[in-house]
């Protein structure tokens, strides 16, 4: 097994192949029949996403009934906590203010 910071964090789940390559393309949702059924995650939860060799393939929400089951929020492999959406958010806000000249833009999506 994989010495990762979320190893024993958040609960893990496996996709098959076709669907781990969907992700390694820059897939970053799956819907809920791309994924196998979890009927021990919480809805709500995040999830450490990885193929059926183990690999880390990314930190996701998992909501088991909506249509888009998975969300990937980060392909790094680490804890999702209060600095991680401070730092994503200060990127978005830096990168929004270059490109426009008011303030007048989303911060984020969904």
């Amino acid at each position: 097994m994989h010495n990762s910071p979320t190893i024993n964090h958040y609960p893990t789940i496996k996709i098959d192949k076709e669907n781990a390559s969907l992700v390694r393309q820059g897939q970053v949702h799956l819907h809920k029949n791309q994924i196998p059924k979890q009927h021990d995650i919480p809805k709500g939860s995040l999830v450490r996403l990885t193929d059926t060799y183990d690999d880390f393939l990314g930190i996701a929400t998992y909501s088991p009934h909506n249509p888009t089951a998975i969300r990937i929020v980060s392909k790094q492999d680490q804890i999702i906590n209060v600095s991680f959406f401070i730092k994503v958010l200060q990127k978005a806000h830096t990168l929004r203010k270059q490109l426009f000249d008011l303030p007048y833009y989303r911060l984020c999506n969904s």
